[in-house]
């Protein structure tokens, strides 16, 4: 689970992917990362800061998993606010 402030980016390792959950076959040893990124931070640097807010404007009413931090499938206002609450 992610600390307050942060939310699950994605996994690595074995397997890369945005899904979380996602199913998996233990038929080997296996080895995963989970990545988790600050909200508000599209470019992963750990700062919100103005080149996040114009990323998620530009991105606005896509799928793009990088800021669509509530991974409700679209990048809106929530997300926007989410940017601005993090800001700094």
């Amino acid at each position: 689970m992610a600390s307050i402030n942060w939310h699950f980016h994605h996994w690595s390792g074995d397997e890369e992917t945005y899904a979380n959950p996602f199913t998996l076959c233990m038929n080997e040893s296996k080895s995963f990362t989970a990545h988790f990124r600050r909200i508000g931070d599209v470019d992963g640097n750990e700062i919100v800061n103005l080149i996040d807010l114009l990323y998620l404007i530009a991105a606005w009413g896509s799928a793009d998993h990088d800021a669509d931090f509530d991974h409700n499938g679209v990048v809106n206002f929530m997300d926007f606010l989410d940017c601005l609450l993090h800001w700094g």
